[in-house]
């Protein structure tokens, strides 16, 4: 073919322009490739925790209670840690079982403070001989709360996304005041709260729901995700206590505690009010108290000096009293800070919460 002509010089650049192509192509699959093999040999860093990451998670959940006080049962052999703002109130349920529960002050809304596993309001509940529920919870997964306790379970209560916004734990090996229906259980106050029913793919009415033939019942809504914080702590912080200790060590543990006669836990109080009680003899310095409101604003401190002699191996008498103006708050907690044996140059505390009269 004469490539001197127009057509033929026309074909000879197509041809030029599909080779120019066709080794583009071949060049960029032979460098695909070649990622693929690099990629193949080399090796990619893997994260296996050790035991020192468990020990910073330990010590970050620890910090995360710093202040916080704690509950002790000698009754039913637990305790648990919980923050200024909460308060702790024992009693039996309507149907007679034991029941220590610790909520937000501001929750407060029966006169016994006592709170059933039905009401709903944000707690964390114990109940050593178990509760009687007909309230359907709904979907439950494994926890994401580990509990420090041996051969103990815990599920969560989720909404329809997977967020968690009740946990109860369960235990294998309780003490003996337990009855193997015993439990703990933690809720957040749901807000906007809704409900589908479903059976397999199927939506159906309330009046058809039947959880023992397998519906479903899908629970959406809201919480406050401090709160939800608060509670799982308060479960991280639960254990079960040794009360078999022998009697001079527990006659020495109660020579170190601070004894507050009035107020008692949770009870409600006014501008001015007294605080009377006992100081060890194992307080080596000065001792204060001072009133919080929830959010940690100081509403009132004063130092406290002993009536009678300090020192002489007993507890010693005192009665102090505070004027404050709760502005705004609702609830509040008494903060006694003084330096004792044997932590002798660290200061130790005891906390008492309390809840203002608004009225």
């Amino acid at each position: 073919m004469n490539t001197d002509t127009p057509r033929g010089r026309h074909t000879e650049a197509g041809n030029a322009v599909a080779l120019t192509l066709l080794g583009l192509a071949v060049a960029i699959l032979a460098g695909v490739a070649v990622l693929y093999v690099i990629g193949k040999s080399s090796h990619q860093p893997i994260y296996t925790p050790e035991i020192a990451d468990e020990e910073v998670i330990e010590e970050e959940e620890k910090n995360s209670r710093e202040g916080w006080g704690t509950y002790v049962n000698d009754t039913y052999e637990f305790s648990f840690e919980y923050p200024s703002g909460w308060m702790v109130a024992t009693g039996t349920l309507s149907t007679g079982e034991p029941v220590v529960s610790v909520f937000p002050a501001v929750a407060t809304s029966t006169t016994s403070n006592v709170v059933s596993l039905e009401e709903i309001t944000s707690h964390v509940s114990v109940y050593p001989h178990g509760a009687e529920t007909e309230e359907t919870f709904g979907k439950m997964q494994a926890s994401t709360v580990i509990i420090q306790i041996p051969e103990a379970s815990a599920k969560d209560y989720v909404f329809n996304t997977g967020r968690p916004w009740a946990t109860k734990a369960v235990f294998d090996n309780s003490p003996s005041s337990w009855t193997d229906a015993g439990f703990v259980f933690a809720r957040a106050l749901v807000e906007e709260e809704e409900f589908l029913f479903m059976r397999g793919e199927v939506e159906i009415s309330q009046d058809e729901f039947d959880e023992v033939s397998g519906d479903v019942m899908l629970r959406s809504g809201f919480i406050d995700a401090n709160v939800r914080h608060i509670e799982e702590e308060i479960l991280r912080s639960f254990t079960f206590i040794d009360t078999s200790a022998s009697s001079t060590q527990e006659s020495f543990a109660n020579e170190e505690e601070i004894v507050v006669l009035s107020p008692e836990h949770g009870e409600i109080i006014s501008s001015p009010f007294s605080v009377r009680g006992q100081l060890p003899s194992s307080i080596e310095g000065d001792v204060s108290l001072r009133l919080e409101a929830m959010g940690g604003e100081v509403l009132a401190e004063v130092p406290i000096v002993p009536q009678g002699t300090w020192g002489t191996g007993e507890h010693t008498p005192f009665e102090v009293s505070l004027v404050f103006d709760a502005k705004t708050a609702t609830s509040g907690v008494l903060v006694f800070e003084y330096t004792g044996f044997p932590l002798v140059g660290e200061k130790g505390n005891k906390t008492v919460p309390v809840v203002f009269d608004t009225e």
